[in-house]
């Protein structure tokens, strides 16, 4: 990464980016529910500006992924004795992103794609549930290295 774009990076501003979304998606991400075991952070608006401050530093596509990533938990909201669940979130935001991303100056749609597909599958990898076969095919994704980095990003509690 160039000064320059590193310069530009850490100017990147979560309000003005999450704002080329339509007013009433930003109002449900202020609403929505999360479980407190994962996201103590409480709404998925929170969760997405806590990832967003913590990955800007790699350019505008991580930020744009971090904007991105857990759209879709807003179509996917179930509650039951074990708490707040948002099964198959991932794939609900794809659909966001395919209809939202033309909003923002992105450099690499593919990548973006990538980050925000991926990132709850890694968590099998990282977790041990992938079988070795799988794990050894998952490790030649082009961009392996990038989600990976993503994913340990968006479960970084601290």
């Amino acid at each position: 990464m160039k000064i320059t774009e590193l310069i530009e990076a850490q100017t990147l501003n979560f309000e003005e980016y999450i704002s080329k979304l339509p007013k009433e998606i930003v109002e449900k991400l202020r609403r929505s529910k999360q479980n407190p075991k994962w996201h103590p952070e409480g709404s998925v608006y929170n969760h997405l500006k806590i990832v967003f401050d913590k990955i800007k530093s790699r350019g505008k596509d991580w930020a744009i992924a971090a904007i991105f990533h857990d759209l879709g938990k807003l179509d996917t909201e179930s509650e039951n004795e074990t708490g707040v669940h948002h099964y198959g979130h991932d794939k609900e935001s794809m659909k966001y992103l395919d209809k939202y991303l033309h909003l923002f100056p992105f450099e690499n749609k593919e990548f973006i794609y990538e980050l925000v597909k991926e990132h709850m599958r890694i968590a099998k990898y990282t977790e041990g549930e992938m079988r070795k076969g799988k794990s050894a095919n998952y490790e030649k994704h082009p961009y392996f290295k990038e989600i990976l980095d993503f994913h340990k990003t968006d479960v970084d509690r601290e």
